[in-house]
């Protein structure tokens, strides 16, 4: 249940996201399935890859105190990005996939910063059974 509660809330983070940054977007049709789908897909990633990339890159997180984690978590959501279009889910960061630039790793940062945003403000939120 926990699990499904977690896709839900990013799902609707993931959607909010899209509504205010402009360049993360799910393409021209952003119905529900593909954006479970890729809250699927960015709880996973989050699960499994985050972990690894947060060690490697901590030596360099400590130099930077903690700023290189905003490019982690931005090179996170492009990598969801290529997944979820591996898969045949349309979600784009900043016009990647197809095109990476610096543009699109740019966009991933500030959609990364303000996904972390809404998804803390929404795991505020009591759900029924909370207490």
């Amino acid at each position: 249940m926990g699990f499904l509660i977690r896709v839900l809330v990013n799902a609707v983070a993931l959607w909010i996201t899209t509504r205010i940054v402009t360049e993360v977007s799910f393409g021209p049709d952003d119905d529900l399935a593909g954006i479970i789908q890729v809250a699927i897909v960015f709880g996973l990633v989050n699960a499994f890859i985050r972990p690894v990339l947060k060690l490697l890159t901590f030596p360099l997180s400590l130099l930077t105190f903690g700023l290189f984690g905003l490019l982690v978590n931005g090179l996170l959501l492009l990598i969801v990005a290529a997944l979820s279009n591996a898969f045949g889910v349309t979600f784009s960061v900043g016009g990647y996939p197809p095109d990476l630039s610096l543009g699109a790793v740019w966009w991933a940062i500030v959609g990364s910063i303000v996904l972390s945003i809404v998804s803390t403000l929404l795991s505020m939120v009591p759900l029924p059974g909370d207490r």
